[in-house]
C-alpha cells in the first residue's frame, strides 16, 4: 500500500509541476510578444497575416510582399489564419495562433508518451511538456507563430495511424501535414 502511495504522490507532484512549468510557459511568451513593439512585424507571422489577407480577397497566398520571405506553407494554414483574425480580430488572433503552437507541442509530447509502448505516467507527460514549453526553442517558435509543432503531432499521429492498419487516416494525415 505504501509503495502504491509514494507512486501516486511522486506522480501527483509530477502533475503539478508540470502544470506550473507549462503556465510559467505561456506567461514567458505573452509577456515577449507583448513588450515586443511592433510584433507581428519583424515575424513570420507577419508573412502569415499577408498570406491570409491575400486568401480573404480570394487571391493566391504565395504572392509575396515587398520586404517579406514567401509564404511557404499549404494554402489550408492560410485559410486559418484569416478565419481566426476575421473572429478575433488580427491582434487576439495572432496571439491566439502563436499559443497555439505551444497547445500542439504538449500535445505531440503526450502523443509520443502515450500512444507507444511503454505508456508514460501522465505526470511525467505533463513534466516532460512543461519543460519543452520552458524551452528557448518552444518560446522561439511561438514569438514567430511556426506551425512545426502542428506537424510534430501530425506526424506522429499518422505514424500511430499507419500502425494500425488505417489508411484512409494515414493518408488525411500526412495530406494535411504536407
Amino acid at each position: 500500500m505504501s509503495e502504491y502511495f509514494s507512486t501516486w504522490r511522486l506522480n501527483a507532484f509530477a502533475c503539478v509541476l508540470g502544470g506550473v512549468l507549462i503556465l510559467a510557459g505561456i506567461g514567458f511568451c505573452v509577456r515577449q510578444i507583448l513588450n515586443t513593439d511592433g510584433w507581428p512585424l519583424g515575424s513570420d507571422i507577419a508573412v502569415y497575416l499577408h498570406a491570409a489577407s491575400a486568401v480573404g480577397n480570394d487571391q493566391s497566398p504565395y504572392s509575396q510582399a515587398p520586404g517579406l520571405d514567401p509564404y511557404p506553407y499549404p494554402p489550408l494554414f492560410a485559410e486559418f489564419i484569416n478565419l481566426i483574425t476575421k473572429v478575433l480580430g488580427t491582434g487576439k488572433g495572432m496571439l491566439v495562433w502563436a499559443l497555439s503552437g505551444l497547445a500542439l507541442l504538449v500535445a505531440s509530447v503526450a502523443i509520443m508518451a502515450r500512444a507507444f509502448s511503454p505508456k508514460l505516467p501522465i505526470g511525467v507527460v505533463l513534466l516532460l511538456g512543461g519543460i519543452f514549453t520552458i524551452s528557448h526553442i518552444a518560446r522561439n517558435e511561438t514569438f514567430h507563430g511556426q506551425v512545426k509543432f502542428g506537424f510534430l503531432g501530425g506526424s506522429r499521429r499518422g505514424s500511430l495511424a499507419a500502425r494500425s492498419q488505417h489508411r484512409r487516416r494515414v493518408s488525411l494525415v500526412f495530406c494535411y501535414r504536407y
